[in-house]
Parts: C-alpha cells; sequence; structure tokens
C-alpha cells in the first residue's frame, strides 16, 4: 500500500511540473497576454476524442481573460514547438467599433507548420456579464490551418469572461 501511495505522489508531481512548464512556457507577450492560462479551458469538454492518439493527433486549449480581449493593437503568441511537435500562433485583433458603439474583435488560432492541419476546434465564453461579449461566428479556413473566432462586444459594456479555445492537430504525411 505504501509502495503505491509513493507511486501515485510521483506521478501526480511529475503531471504538475509539466503543466507549470507548459504553462510559463507558453506565455509572451504584454501584460494582459501574460494572465493567459493553458489549458484553463473548464467549460469545453475535458476528454480528448478517443481516435486523437490513433490519427497522431494533439489537443492545444488556451484560457484568454477578458481583459486581453480588447487590445489597442494586435496580439500574438505562440503555441507549440513547430520545429519538434508542431505549433503555431494565437493572433487577437486590434479592436474596431462601429457607429453603434459595438466593438469588434477576431482572434485566430494559426498552424505555421506545413502539414500541421488543425482537424477540429471549439470556443466557449465564461464568466463575466451576460451579452458583455457574444460569439458572432467561428470558422475554419479551406486548407485547415486557421480557425478563426469573431466577437463582437455590444455597447462596449459590462465585465468580459474568458474566451475558451480547444483545437485538435494533426501532422499528415507530406
Amino acid at each position: 500500500m505504501r509502495h503505491r501511495l509513493s507511486r501515485r505522489f510521483a506521478v501526480l508531481a511529475t503531471v504538475a511540473a509539466v503543466f507549470a512548464i507548459a504553462a510559463v512556457g507558453a506565455v509572451a507577450g504584454t501584460a494582459a497576454m501574460n494572465q493567459i492560462d493553458n489549458n484553463n479551458t473548464a467549460t469545453l469538454p475535458s476528454k480528448n476524442p478517443t481516435d486523437l492518439k490513433a490519427a497522431q493527433g494533439k489537443a492545444w486549449a488556451w484560457g484568454i481573460p477578458g481583459s486581453a480581449l480588447q487590445p489597442d493593437a494586435a496580439e500574438v503568441v505562440s503555441w507549440g514547438n513547430p520545429e519538434v511537435s508542431g505549433g503555431g500562433s494565437v493572433t487577437i485583433g486590434k479592436m474596431t467599433q462601429d457607429d453603434a458603439d459595438n466593438g469588434y474583435v477576431t482572434v485566430r488560432v494559426k498552424s505555421l507548420d506545413t502539414g500541421l492541419v488543425i482537424t477540429n476546434a471549439m470556443a466557449t465564453i465564461s464568466g463575466g456579464q451576460m451579452g458583455a461579449v457574444q460569439i458572432v461566428s467561428t470558422s475554419m479556413s479551406k486548407d485547415a490551418m486557421t480557425y478563426t473566432v469573431k466577437l463582437k462586444f455590444p455597447g462596449m459594456e459590462g465585465t468580459v469572461g474568458q474566451l475558451s479555445l480547444k483545437w485538435y492537430t494533426e501532422q499528415l504525411a507530406l
């Protein structure tokens, strides 16, 4: 019994260390972008598809706080490692406004690795005030290299919740 407990503790400590290193290594940019928590996407399905391992795929997840969703200039954060396991970038576009005081932001998840395609993706908003931000549309590019989320901030009022993104990648044989 004692042997099992020490083994479980060692496994849990290793998992915690991997998550801590991934969270620290995956984040760059301004103070608001430094608040991004890798794999902090509680509103998304927690289990990955069962066929993901068989297809040599990988799951990625990001939680982007509301404070980072209204930038004055476009911001880019890298994910993964294009030279080793594949990777790309998450771009939060500059906020634009229309005549009715609505704000708009486009968030793009892009694969920077030829042959690494995004096979599926999803986005949710959690927390904040109801209606402070809306997901207007989501789309995947025809070449499956870019996943786009368009956000609307009606009236530019209210506390904006966290945008949670999750996407799955697969390396195609070239």
